[in-house]
């Protein structure tokens, strides 16, 4: 066996059963309690500041539940179900995985999120953000589910324009690690506004799985 198919091998031995689902891409079967806890991805997003946040996610199994499991070069990993804002420039409006995502959170908020590449392991860069809309930002139809755009304050002025940037927005970035060992790294903010972790995949990446 060649050492790169071997050291994958060994990879998916080590890893939890629920990424063992092979081909990466919309789940076609009903998807078991421990199921939702792996999100499928094919292809990168553009990760880099700021990004813009990936097509929604889509659910392949839309007959037996609302998980919204794959994404393009991404996954959205719902965290918070929401709920109401009771004062404040959003009062009254509705924000969470529930109103935003149209499923219940499924994933618990800093806890490590792992990305494994069919083809590259752990040798993949990803990035996971929270996104939340300015404060000058209106409800839509009585929602606020942020502004698709990740600008957070906290990175350099010669990455993110500091007069432009959102401070209510976080981003993780992760180098790519090696091949023979899953890549993971825990956001320390909690998810966005949407209720979810979105996650990005950068550089290494051609498909694979997102675990939480």
């Amino acid at each position: 066996m060649r050492p790169t198919l071997a050291a994958f091998a060994v990879l998916l031995f080590l890893l939890p059963s629920t990424i063992a689902h092979t081909p990466p891409g919309p789940k076609t079967f009903c998807e078991t309690s421990a199921d939702v806890a792996t999100h499928d991805y094919q292809g990168v997003s553009s990760t880099g500041n700021p990004e813009s946040t990936p097509p929604a996610p889509v659910n392949g199994d839309s007959l037996c539940d609302a998980h919204a499991e794959y994404g393009a070069g991404s996954a959205y990993l719902a965290a918070d179900n929401g709920g109401t804002y009771a004062s404040g420039a959003w009062a009254g409006a509705s924000w969470g995985s529930v109103a935003c995502l149209g499923e219940d959170a499924d994933h618990t908020p800093e806890t490590a999120i792992t990305v494994v590449d069919a083809s590259t392991g752990g040798a993949v860069a990803f990035d996971v953000a929270s996104d939340y809309a300015r404060d000058s930002v209106p409800p839509t139809g009585g929602v606020i589910c942020g502004d698709h755009v990740i600008e957070p304050c906290t990175f350099p002025a010669t990455e993110i324009d500091q007069v432009d940037c959102n401070a209510n927005d976080s981003l993780l970035q992760v180098a790519a690690g090696s091949l023979g060992a899953p890549n993971s790294a825990t956001p320390d903010f909690p998810p966005g506004q949407n209720g979810a972790y979105i996650v990005l995949i950068g550089a290494g990446g051609t498909a694979g799985h997102v675990f939480n």
